[in-house]
């Protein structure tokens, strides 16, 4: 159970950060929702990937892996 909490949060974590955070620099973007202008559906894929990773550790653990604010 611990493991696939843990593949979940890898999953969550690892999209945001190649696909939302780094890749848009890659591509001379400012920000993911700049890039959605030209590349929606790719933005869109990444986010529903990012829930996936999210819903695993909820569904798994019981809650949220951070608080919310």
């Amino acid at each position: 159970m611990r493991r696939l909490i843990y593949c979940g949060e890898w999953i969550e974590s690892h999209v945001l950060h190649a696909f939302l955070l780094h890749l848009p620099d890659f591509l001379g973007y400012q920000s993911a929702i700049h890039m959605a202008a030209d590349h929606r559906e790719a933005v869109e894929k990444a986010l529903r990937l990012k829930k996936i990773g999210n819903n695993i550790v909820n569904l798994i653990g019981g809650r949220r892996s951070t608080p919310s604010t």
